[in-house]
């Protein structure tokens, strides 16, 4: 059956929200982020007081739960910005991977994140005018030092850290 998921932005925090449609005579296996059961409810109310959930697990860093036919809206609290926004390439006014790279240097912080990451030297290297109007997500993927997924991903942290 039909299947959405959005994170939605709620004053400082994010909700992960996922409807659930499982069509007659089936049944169907949901995964929601969260890291405990309590972070998930569906339409308001804990996942034990529910009719049609047959049963509910943490795995890793999600909630799996079995559901038999019918609608379901589940919402999660466990949902961190990080996690919303490993999609997102840029939101305007703040500097992210979308940002262009000429932009992130002119921004104070941004400058000093670049360099605390890279290194002094290579914001002064001519590679720095090629780079001028690229997407710093482009940039990122041309140095060696980010080949490393958990140097990139350290990197994001400390970007969406500063906005």
């Amino acid at each position: 059956g039909p299947l959405a998921s959005k994170p939605v932005m709620e004053g400082k925090g994010v909700l992960f929200k996922r409807f659930v449609t499982v069509p007659p005579n089936t049944t169907a296996t949901v995964r929601i982020p969260a890291s405990k059961l309590t972070q998930v409810t569906e339409s308001g109310k804990s996942l034990k007081s529910v009719r049609g959930i047959t049963s509910t697990k943490l795995k890793g860093k999600g909630v799996i739960i079995e559901v038999g036919a019918g609608t379901y809206a589940f919402v999660s609290t466990g949902y961190t910005l990080v996690e919303a926004m490993v999609n997102v390439l840029h939101v305007a006014g703040r500097v992210d991977l979308g940002s262009i790279f000429s932009d992130v240097l002119v921004n104070p912080q941004g400058k000093a994140m670049l360099e605390k990451h890279l290194g002094a030297g290579l914001l002064n290297s001519p590679l720095t005018g090629i780079m001028a109007n690229a997407p710093l997500q482009q940039v990122l993927h041309m140095l060696p030092q980010f080949k490393d997924p958990a140097t990139l991903q350290t990197f994001t942290q400390d970007l969406l850290a500063m906005n």
